[in-house]
């Protein structure tokens, strides 16, 4: 069984356009442009092995990071991928007269757009489950739907992202506001451990 993580966008259930795919098997971590499910246009390619190496080893995720990130940068690659494959930072496709360039700017502002991207779609990651009915007759149908981006259970429209969010309040519930700085203060601890700049 081959597990893989992808986050982006997706077309008719591929992934499509900008997103991050890390294969845990390889430890290769890929961000960029995709075709339907293949790896095509500019992108970012780098290995973890040597990060996972030290933490394997008893260090812990700062240490392994700093001692493990020049060697990560050293080895990553970027540029014009084709059909999963790495072809070159300036490359002839086959076809005549084709000809793609995938030069540091082009691919830093594919990043900056994917980072945008990435952060929408975790915003829809672990929200509440949805019951779904039918407004014309509530006997016919009513089940659950698993983290639908537009519908909220009732009560919880305050976990909507952005400005659907602020229009409602957080219930008058001390021990949920407890609750939610608690998670707010966990989350920014582990964002803090884990958000490692290249």
């Amino acid at each position: 069984m081959i597990i893989i993580r992808y986050e982006g966008e997706f077309y008719s259930g591929f992934a499509h356009g900008l997103g991050s795919l890390y294969e845990p098997k390889t430890f290769d971590m890929y961000f960029g442009e995709f075709t339907f499910g293949r790896k095509q246009g500019c992108g970012l390619k780098f290995n973890l092995d040597s990060f996972f190496r030290l933490i394997n080893s008893g260090l812990s995720v700062k240490n392994a990071w700093l001692l493990s990130k020049n060697e990560i940068k050293k080895r990553a690659i970027y540029g014009y991928f084709h059909d999963n494959i790495f072809l070159s930072e300036n490359i002839q496709i086959k076809y005549p007269k084709i000809y793609k360039y995938c030069n540091i700017e082009e691919i830093r502002g594919v990043l900056c757009e994917l980072k945008n991207i990435l952060v929408k779609t975790r915003m829809f990651q672990f929200k509440p489950d949805t019951l779904i009915f039918n407004k014309k007759n509530l006997d016919e149908y009513t089940f659950l739907t698993l983290q639908d981006p537009l519908r909220y259970p009732f009560c919880t429209e305050f976990l909507a992202p952005g400005p659907v969010g602020q229009c409602y309040s957080i219930p008058n519930d001390s021990k949920m506001i407890k609750e939610m700085f608690k998670i707010a203060k966990n989350y920014n601890f582990i964002y803090n451990q884990y958000n490692l700049s290249l």
